[in-house]
């Protein structure tokens, strides 16, 4: 009596998307705990450029899909895991997105914090200047400020008084 052929069942071919993950993720920490990365930095980049992320999963499942094809077997889909690691980019970035764009400075200053509560916020710089000059009663006044506050109030002499208070967060 002849013995059964056993063939082995197909080997099941995995997705490169994990490692490459996991790989990129263990970069980044290994060079922001050596201190090479500036995190907030790193947070600016991802806030801005986060899409990209998505780009290249699916390039790499494009690329899977292709050899699978060539190789004559059935391309591996995506895993419940790639769609929570998709969810999770997509809602991550969008909320970076959203907080890069908020002006945490105005807040900061609405608070009356300043850099010993919350040092992440950089070191902080205040200038002060002052500035008088003839100015005739039929002249105007044109105030042009495209970031910051400013306070104009009437004066009994003919001059106008100019009190600059600077106020700067910075690394």
């Amino acid at each position: 009596m002849a013995s059964p052929v056993q063939v082995p069942p197909p080997r099941r071919h995995v997705s490169l998307s994990g490692p490459i993950v996991l790989i990129a993720l263990g970069v980044i920490f290994l060079l922001g705990t050596m201190g090479y990365v500036n995190w907030s930095r790193l947070g600016h980049w991802f806030a801005h450029y986060w899409p990209l992320l998505l780009i290249l999963a699916g390039v790499i499942k494009l690329i899977e899909y292709q050899a699978a094809q060539r190789q004559g077997r059935r391309a591996s889909g995506v895993s419940a895991g790639g769609i929570l690691l998709t969810i999770l980019v997509i809602v991550f970035g969008l909320m970076a997105t959203q907080a890069s764009r908020f002006d945490w400075g105005e807040v900061r200053n609405q608070l009356n914090l300043d850099e010993s509560d919350f040092p992440w916020f950089g070191e902080k710089y205040e200038y002060e200047d002052q500035l008088v000059k003839d100015f005739p009663a039929d002249a105007s006044l044109r105030v042009i400020d495209t970031r910051g506050a400013v306070h104009v109030s009437s004066s009994n002499d003919s001059q106008i008084h100019v009190a600059v208070h600077k106020h700067i967060q910075a690394e």
